[in-house]
């Protein structure tokens, strides 16, 4: 059975791969990824320096699902923009997953990848999750800005992690964005 798949231009071999989040920070996880069967390295959400995230409790399982607000654990743009030309060698892309808690960290993050070459780029908008702080996603108007000027700057193709939205006025917002700003995939 063939599994392969084609995203935004880039051939996967298997369109089966790990999310952005746990089991993907340390580089002996994402080499882990790529060792394994998945069609991607998918890299945890990276920040402008390094983040330990939220105090804990920061994650609860119950019957039927999970809650958490991890708060971006990650080892920031250098050390990511460092290992993403190691983990080309594996054979399979490598999307690279930017966040941050400004929108300049995002344009610092597009800057950084640009150099490091990932195959693609997701862009998260529906992180982190920090007390009294509402995700950027939930801001259209800045989140056009943002995701313009990240397409001035990558040359590489890029996509978005949303936050869910319940109202129906916000799935045509956050579409009319997605269209005028050059996102590939979602």
């Amino acid at each position: 059975m063939d599994l392969s798949t084609v995203i935004a231009g880039v051939s996967f071999p298997c369109g089966v791969m790990n999310a952005s989040g746990a089991l993907c920070v340390t580089p002996e996880e994402l080499e882990a990824l790529g060792r394994s069967h998945a069609g991607a390295i998918v890299t945890k959400s990276m920040t402008p320096r390094a983040r330990e995230g939220n105090p804990h409790p920061r994650y609860v399982a119950f019957d039927g699902g999970s809650i958490n607000s991890m708060g971006l654990p990650n080892l920031g743009f250098p050390a990511y923009a460092k290992l993403i030309p190691e983990l080309k060698r594996f054979g399979k892309p490598v999307i690279a997953s930017l966040a941050g808690l400004h929108p300049d960290d995002f344009l610092e993050g597009a800057r950084a990848l640009e150099g490091a070459r990932p195959d693609l780029v997701e862009v998260n908008l529906s992180c982190p999750n920090i007390p009294g702080k509402p995700q950027i996603g939930y801001d259209f108007e800045e989140t056009e800005r943002l995701l313009t000027g990240i397409r001035a700057l990558l040359t590489v193709p890029f996509g978005v992690k949303l936050p869910p939205y319940f109202d129906p006025v916000h799935h045509q917002k956050i579409a009319e964005v997605l269209q005028r700003s050059g996102v590939a995939f979602v």
